[in-house]
């Protein structure tokens, strides 16, 4: 198993793979409301 994480400007992207085949994936559109410390209580 591997998550891979892609942190862009406009969004974040996650996905699972085993092996070399994607099992899942997540977007989150970034909001610019959300601060850094907002996002990662709102994570947990």
């Amino acid at each position: 198993m591997l998550l891979a994480v892609d942190i862009g400007n406009s969004a974040i992207k996650f996905g699972v793979f085993d092996g070399q085949r994607l099992i899942h994936k997540i977007f989150r559109p970034h909001e610019k409301r959300f601060t850094f410390r907002r996002i990662n209580c709102e994570s947990w």
